[in-house]
């Protein structure tokens, strides 16, 4: 069994909004190898102007190489079209594919503004209730799409992803600074100030 971040006892009574996250936290931690990591619920912020916004990673599965496999977990219904896959948030369709890019460019510049070094962080999706009609056309992927019809193999997915190539020659393989890194975005969680603004309507909710 992985070890699984935050464990189960920290996190406390969890949101009905978030049962579903926390159910394929437990499971993939049951399931992939105890050599592995999984952080959940990864929170960032940046400053922009007056601004500040704010996102979250639903999973990021650590290797002990080093790469990190970063997950958005879509449940419900999904719309494909222009705009490839989208989340419908109130009446306004907001892409998941965009979504997935700002919080892994937030990630790596929260680490670089750390460490001179790089990291190795891939991306998948994962849409247990959805079956994605034109996978060509998501905008992500195809081997970077796991929808209802192979949601089972997800576990197996992600350590064949792992296994796909050796990590980058300048990436960090300092799997205990990577994961006091990650600890550390999830300890934004308990500050009253970013939690008092993403109970906000305002929160510039990019697709969380």
């Amino acid at each position: 069994m992985a070890e699984l971040i935050p464990h189960p006892d920290l996190v406390g009574p969890v949101p009905p909004n978030k049962r579903e996250e926390y159910k394929t936290a437990s499971w993939l931690a049951q399931a992939v190898p105890p050599t592995y990591k999984v952080f959940h619920s990864v929170h960032w912020a940046t400053q922009n102007c007056d601004k500040t916004f704010l996102g979250e990673i639903d999973f990021i599965v650590l290797s002990p190489q080093g790469r990190l496999l970063l997950i958005e977990q879509k449940n419900g219904g999904l719309q494909e079209g222009q705009q490839g896959l989208t989340k419908l948030y109130g009446n306004k369709p907001k892409s998941v594919e965009l979504q997935m890019n700002r919080s892994l460019d937030n990630l790596l510049a929260a680490f670089e503004a750390r460490s001179d070094e790089q990291l190795d962080i891939d991306m998948l999706v994962y849409c247990p209730d959805y079956v994605v009609q034109n996978k060509a056309a998501a905008g992500i992927p195809v081997n970077r799409i796991v929808d209802q019809r192979n949601s089972i193999v997800l576990p197996d997915l992600i350590l064949d992803i792992f296994q796909e190539r050796p990590p980058h020659k300048e990436a960090c393989r300092d799997v205990n600074l990577i994961s006091d890194f990650l600890g550390n975005r999830l300890r934004i969680r308990y500050d009253i100030g970013f939690l008092g603004q993403l109970a906000k309507s305002a929160y510039i909710e990019q697709g969380a």
